[in-house]
């Protein structure tokens, strides 16, 4: 029983550091001036924090011995169910931003692209024989 109290308490702590990690990319992601590399850092601590997990979670499963473990862990085990939801809260609005983030940097890549051509005096479009870019007359 203490094992697996052990276990659980282990599993809590990852969840807690996930979702401390969670917070701060959050609030990384909420500035749109993330650069590409903070990000990538973000994303592979939260890789290492959810390995992390998943080897405190499958020790804890294979350590449990029957359902009165369970009901003894009870406050330990809706603690860790709690964070797992207020993960899953974090994660959906991650996904919402970073979404919204790509669809922002798709239109400014396209609008940099149409005003580098109109800045150097080039049509946008080319001529469909040869591939070449056409200058502008004017």
């Amino acid at each position: 029983m203490e094992d697996c109290k052990h276990l659980v308490e282990k599993s809590i702590e990852c969840y807690k550091a996930m979702l401390l990690h969670a917070q701060e990319f959050s609030l990384a992601i909420s500035d749109r001036t993330i650069a590409a590399d903070d990000f990538l850092k973000h994303n592979d601590r939260l890789k290492a924090l959810q390995q992390e997990i998943e080897t405190a979670d499958a020790e804890l499963m294979t350590t449990l011995n029957n359902k009165a473990d369970l009901f003894a862990l009870d406050g330990l085990l809706e603690m860790r169910s709690s964070m797992i939801k207020e993960l899953q809260d974090h994660n959906d609005s991650m996904l919402a931003r970073l979404s919204s983030m790509m669809e922002m940097t798709r239109i400014e890549l396209d609008m940099l692209r149409k005003g580098m051509h109109s800045l150097a005096g080039y049509h946008s479009k080319t001529i469909e024989s040869t591939g070449s870019i056409i200058r502008s007359s004017y």
